[in-house]
């Protein structure tokens, strides 16, 4: 399949748009209504670019925003399925599980306990390193803690 420019720079302004709109409905019908374009066109053309399906890109951005916003804990589970675009945190909920493998709750619990882990881990290591070598401690703090990783938008060049 070959996309010319004007079908790059429409799949560009879809993504956008999708990346700007996370908490609004985005079913491939009104977005194709949007950008003027059919639905079988924007499904072959999005699936071809961004080697996923229209769906699961959405799914998937909306489920890493949302892990963002709780490892956070700027926000509780039911205002992040709002800010995700769920309206029944029940759906969000079965969706993340069944995504990442657990539970949101328990993504929030997991995290405190990597950052404490992390923590206490980093801190008796440099206790363990002062006293075999006379060095003072010194404490690196959440430097040794790590984000869920998300991924990078992937684009054909």
């Amino acid at each position: 399949m070959i996309l010319y420019a004007r079908d790059i720079d429409r799949l560009a302004q879809i993504r956008r748009h999708i990346d700007e709109n996370l908490d609004k409905d985005l079913s491939l019908d009104i977005v194709c209504k949007i950008f003027n374009i059919s639905s079988a066109t924007l499904r072959r053309h999005f699936t071809f670019y961004f080697e996923k399906t229209f769906h699961n890109y959405i799914l998937e951005l909306r489920l890493f925003k949302a892990s963002e916003l709780l490892y956070s804990r700027s926000n509780t589970i039911s205002e992040v399925c709002v800010l995700v675009g769920y309206k029944e945190r029940s759906s969000f909920t079965r969706a993340f599980t069944k995504f990442f493998g657990v539970a949101p709750f328990a993504y929030i619990k997991a995290g405190q306990a990597e950052i404490a882990a992390a923590l206490s881990g980093t801190i008796e290591q440099e206790r363990q390193l002062s006293e075999q070598e006379g060095h003072k401690i010194e404490q690196k703090g959440l430097r040794a803690c790590r984000r869920p990783k998300l991924p990078l938008h992937h684009e054909r060049q």
